[in-house]
């Protein structure tokens, strides 16, 4: 699929606007498109199938829908943690059985209660983390507050990382943080 915004910008928030703005302007009908073919891409990709616990972002109503990913994750037996989020906005990955287990908790985001187990990034081998868009270096965009690079620093090297994002919200290039994290 072609790119339908390439922009130059290097500003981050520049960027994050302007994919704001082009998210807001999609049509329910091509979110809900978009959604079901990156749930298939992912379900279909190797690394889902060789991971045999995965991380993923509940998704809000504006996101790349995380849901039918974590129930089909559940489904397959696989061990599925989703993040936890501090009062100091740390995040920690914790283990759920159910999309039932979930209430609304920091940010007003779906959350796991903080007595679910914690999985530690080193047992993660599959990341899904939310995206405003990815440039063509595999560097991911995201809302600006580091909380997912910071988070997931311990993955261990073999971990996949994916940032669904609806395709065509390439970033010609997305400026690296000065850390080395391919986010934020």
């Amino acid at each position: 699929m072609l790119p339908k915004l390439c922009t130059m910008s290097n500003d981050k928030k520049t960027l994050r606007r302007q994919f704001l703005s082009e998210r807001a302007a999609q049509s329910a009908a091509d979110k809900q498109k978009a959604d079901g073919e990156i749930a298939r891409r992912v379900l279909e990709s190797e690394a889902y199938r060789r991971a045999a616990c995965v991380f993923a972002y509940v998704s809000t109503v504006q996101e790349i829908d995380t849901r039918a990913l974590l129930r089909a994750a559940l489904a397959a037996g696989k061990t599925v943690c989703v993040p936890l989020c501090g009062a100091a906005g740390e995040m920690t990955a914790r283990q759920i059985a159910s999309l039932d287990e979930l209430r609304p908790g920091a940010y007003g985001i779906e959350e796991p209660d903080a007595a679910a187990r914690e999985i530690v990034p080193d047992d993660i081998d599959l990341v899904l983390v939310p995206a405003l868009a990815c440039d063509r270096q595999g560097y991911r965009l995201g809302y600006g507050g580091g909380t997912m690079t910071a988070s997931f620093a311990g993955l261990g090297p073999s971990a996949w990382r994916f940032a669904p994002n609806s395709g065509w919200w390439i970033a010609c290039r997305i400026r690296r943080s000065t850390n080395g994290a391919t986010g934020s």
